[in-house]
């Protein structure tokens, strides 16, 4: 630049200096100056230290980290692993396996805790394939259900002919307000992306004093018996990958205080499996989830064939030696929405 000035000044104060000397120069100045510019990039870019060659279990840790932020953000936009129940093939899958005992007896305390009265007029909210329906139906409550997945609700609707099934989601739910005694959300919040405003949607439609059961899964309370504590740590991220928030229970009574319920009682129910277990994924909840479902989803998520190879080894032989143990928490929330309730009434009505 201070060259450049130079001759333009030079040309100025020297009229013999020719112009097209001049000109000829900068020309040349201009076209030296890019090349330089451009060289000098293009060595900083060869010069930036190659990335390093994670191992698998790093490199599944490095996914895990992403896909959390993902995940509990609650954006099924971006976390492309959250499951999608309107596959009609998945949605038979939850079917048979919530035929399962550990999951049967998962509902019975659910009504039990509800105490339902016969003519209440309830309402599951993503009632999946219909069996709570079935069984409230049973005991004389007048209930119907919602779920967002065309094929849950179609099974729903074989299994419970006589029963209204809609296709909505929980975050807007297609009733009038002040309309239910009682909403069930079984295993449904820990795939909402705005958990709080579908706690305002079911608020909304129960009546004063109506009651609302929640029942999540937390996928801290995963216990298993491994030497690997290492792999069972990736197996747990690929499991949380499917759900938008697989953390979700210790943040409902502060969801439910907000919502304008009046926290009542919280239980755990334990999913457990303890000695031999047959690989049927019929068989059991726990020998469904951890000879099909752990598989699937490791591989889905990127974990190493090695990985879900020796995951499958040690849980055979630990079923085949009686040594196998499995225990993961679900948590049921009890509240109501404040106000006076007559049930007896409303089932004359």
């Amino acid at each position: 630049s201070l060259i450049l000035l130079h001759l333009v000044l030079s040309h100025l104060l020297d009229s013999t200096l020719p112009v097209s000397y001049t000109l000829s120069f900068c020309s040349f100045y201009y076209f030296f100056l890019h090349c330089s510019l451009l060289s000098f990039f293009f060595f900083l870019m060869i010069r930036r230290p190659p990335r390093s060659t994670l191992s698998s279990s790093s490199a599944a840790s490095d996914v895990y980290k992403r896909q959390t932020v993902c995940c509990t953000s609650r954006s099924t936009s971006q976390c492309s692993l959250v499951t999608d129940w309107n596959d009609p093939a998945k949605a038979k899958t939850l079917e048979r396996n919530y035929a399962n005992p550990e999951v049967l007896q998962q509902r019975s305390r659910m009504l039990e805790l509800v105490g339902l009265a016969p003519g209440e007029r309830v309402l599951d909210i993503g009632c999946g394939p219909g069996f709570l329906i079935q069984d409230m139906v049973q005991q004389g409550a007048l209930a119907e259900g919602c779920d967002p997945s065309r094929s849950m609700c179609e099974l729903a609707m074989e299994r419970c002919p006589t029963i209204k099934v809609t296709e909505a989601g929980a975050e807007r739910l297609p009733y009038h307000d002040e309309s239910f005694d009682l909403v069930l959300l079984s295993q449904v919040l820990l795939y909402v992306e705005n958990v709080a405003l579908a706690l305002k949607e079911a608020n909304r439609v129960l009546r004063p004093g109506g009651r609302i059961l929640i029942c999540d899964t937390d996928w801290d309370s995963l216990i298993v018996q491994t030497e690997d504590k290492a792999r069972l740590e990736r197996v747990r991220q690929a499991c949380c990958s499917t759900f938008v928030d697989a953390h979700l229970p210790p943040k409902l009574p502060g969801l439910l205080h907000g919502a304008g319920f009046e926290f009542d009682r919280v239980e755990t129910v334990a999913m457990v499996g303890v000695g031999t277990q047959e690989r049927n994924h019929s068989a059991s909840f726990i020998a469904n989830w951890a000879f099909r479902v752990v598989p699937q989803k490791c591989a889905a998520y990127g974990l190493s064939p090695q990985d879900v190879a020796g995951w499958l080894d040690e849980q055979t032989h630990l079923s085949e030696t009686n040594e196998f143990f499995v225990c993961l928490h679900r948590f049921l929330f009890l509240a109501h929405k404040p106000g006076e309730c007559d049930s007896a009434a409303r089932a004359q009505s």
